[in-house]
Parts: structure tokens; sequence; C-alpha cells
């Protein structure tokens, strides 16, 4: 039993479909720096986890290990990431 107290309780959810580093996907984006799309990326995430409680978000194209481990070590906030 958990007591939450007039709130609801649920489990997290998985975002369907994502593309983390789309940034750097669109034509348009292509003159951006590698570190700048990075930190959008870094930011969509934080925002998927505190903003849309995904929990889970797997990446349709774009991020790879690098991204996962600043989540896994701690370095990002941000839902577990597969890519």
């Amino acid at each position: 039993m958990v007591d939450a107290g007039q709130r609801t309780l649920m489990p997290g959810l998985i975002d369907a479909h994502a593309h983390i580093m789309g940034l750097s996907l669109t034509p348009k984006n292509i003159a951006f720096p590698p570190a700048e799309i990075a930190m959008a990326s870094i930011s969509y995430l934080r925002n998927c986890l505190m903003d849309g409680f995904f929990t889970t978000v797997p990446e349709a194209g774009g991020a790879d290990h690098a991204t996962a481990g600043l989540l896994a070590e701690g370095a990002a906030i941000g839902p577990r990431l597969f890519y």
C-alpha cells in the first residue's frame, strides 16, 4: 500500500518514438556546431523526464553511447535512453 496523500501514483511512461539528436538531421540546422546539438538533445531529454514524465526513451536515430553514458553516470538528467 502506498499513501499518496490525495495524489495519483502511476508508473513511468515510455515515449514510443523520439529523435533526440534530430537537430543534426534537419538540413536547415546542419550549420549548428555538434556541441550545440548535444546541448539541445540533453535539454530535450531533461524535459522528457521532468515535464513529460517519460522514464524511458527509444532513440529513432542520432544519439549514441556517449549520450546514454551521460545519463547513466548522472552527468545529464533524463530518462533511460535506448539507441
